[in-house]
């Protein structure tokens, strides 16, 4: 009895060794998956910046052509609006100087 007890302890340390060496392989191979789609989602999160980045300074850049274009805009009829005050300021003048007469 003695023996079979030990024969079948044995065996079943056998077994679990062989177990515990066809698992680790499989283990293994789930870890460089692992890290395989870690690397993977890493670049693509990283492309992703990029592009988002990219957008954002091309956006940057017409909202800042904008702002110029509206800035110029702004400056020429500034430029108008004191041409015109001064063509009526002068007409004013004429009409009190013609009026004096």
């Amino acid at each position: 009895m003695n023996k079979l007890f030990a024969v079948l302890v044995a065996v079943m340390f056998g077994l679990g060794s062989v177990a515990v060496f066809a698992a680790d392989p499989a283990s293994t191979d789930a870890a460089k998956t692992e890290v395989k789609a870690d690397a993977k989602a890493d670049k693509a999160k990283a492309a992703a910046d990029a592009k988002a980045d990219k957008a954002k300074a091309a956006a940057d850049a017409k909202a800042a052509k904008a702002k110029a274009r509206a800035d110029a805009k702004a400056a020429k009829a500034e430029k108008a609006k004191a041409a015109a005050d001064a063509k009526a300021e002068k007409a004013k003048a004429a009409a009190d100087a013609k009026a004096e007469k």
